[in-house]
């Protein structure tokens, strides 16, 4: 599980957490555009290697698979963030 680290006064995190921070948030965009890019290439080579039938189904299927990460995916951060700050305010850690 996730390690709670307990500062006091006037203490900061170690200066490598927030290097590492920044640098995933940098990698986080050249990441999302190659998976764009690689999305676009496989949409790409069905268009060419398949009839128009097998392109709608997978346009059918990708538009409902995309649906359902945006619907179930609504409010969870948030949830999980009042979750956890009031459990850690309430001093349980289990």
């Amino acid at each position: 599980m996730y390690q709670v680290q307990e500062l006091s006064g006037g203490e900061r995190p170690s200066a490598g957490a927030k290097d590492t921070a920044i640098m995933e948030a940098y990698l986080s965009y050249p990441f999302s555009l190659s998976l764009v890019v690689a999305g676009s290439l496989f949409y790409i080579f069905i268009i060419h290697s398949h009839s128009t039938e097998i392109v709608g189904v997978f346009s059918l299927l990708n538009a409902i698979a995309f649906l359902f990460s945006t619907v179930f995916s609504l409010g969870l951060q948030q949830g999980m963030q009042h979750l956890i700050s009031y459990h850690l305010g309430r001093g349980r850690t289990g």
